[in-house]
């Protein structure tokens, strides 16, 4: 057995995960989580048993060649994450991840080969990954402006439809500013990227005289100028 997930199991004794009957010969990079019952969660394993590195919720929990105790926050509820069987999704932080080792097995149950080095359970983890939208200079529409500047790539191996976000998303001022976008998949792994938006003036601004241009005066007439008005965006 290598690879495998026993979660949320119940027995009355003697393996609330699993118990050997003397048919299992090597258990290993396999996750035992939330089984219950009144015995530990292996139970009859010999001496002569081939168990490697594997994670357990409980420290007595009998299982052979638990390496790290498993903290049960990291382990994600049993759910359809693609594939033919529902699995416990791995969580940002868990103990299992790129832990496996060279008994590993090449995919995880859905089929998906390892990122990096492949995960303790039945479950690999993937992290999305975004690529911002090049960095752009815009003509100002007024003290702050919203520009279209364009929409990140997302990628993610084991999930689609994620897009991320910017921030911020609009009202920049004069100057360049920094928009950072952010992308997190279903399990909570995020990824970023930055882009840098300039925004610039380069129009003047418009001017509009309120008398006449040409004034035609006699010596000695008083006169007031009528003025003007300027407009800038």
């Amino acid at each position: 057995i290598q690879n495998s997930t026993f979660s949320g199991n119940y027995a009355l004794s003697s393996g609330g995960g699993i118990y050997n009957d003397s048919s299992i010969t090597v258990l290993s990079n396999s996750l035992f989580h939330k089984n219950t019952g009144g015995g530990t969660e292996c139970s009859n394993f010999g001496t002569t048993f081939n168990g490697n590195n594997n994670l357990s919720d409980v420290a007595s929990s009998g299982c052979p060649g638990v390496s790290t105790t498993l903290i049960t926050s990291t382990v994600g509820s049993l759910t359809d994450n693609g594939g033919s069987t529902m699995t416990h999704a791995l969580l940002p932080g868990s103990e299992a991840i790129d832990a496996g080792d060279v008994d590993s097995t090449a995919t995880d149950q859905r089929g998906f080969a390892a990122s990096g080095t492949r995960d303790i359970g039945a479950f690999e983890a993937f992290v999305p990954v975004v690529v911002a939208p090049t960095d752009d200079t815009f003509e100002a529409t007024g003290p702050l402006t919203s520009p279209a500047f364009g929409v990140a790539n997302v990628s993610d191996v084991d999930e689609t439809g994620l897009v991320a976000i910017a921030n911020p998303a609009d009202n920049f001022a004069l100057g360049m500013t920094t928009v950072t976008w952010t992308v997190t998949d279903s399990q909570g792994f995020s990824d970023t990227d930055t882009q840098m938006v300039t925004i610039v003036d380069t129009t003047g601004p418009t001017i509009t005289l309120s008398g006449d241009a040409t004034v035609v005066l006699s010596i000695g007439d008083s006169y007031v100028d009528a003025g003007a008005t300027a407009v800038d965006l």
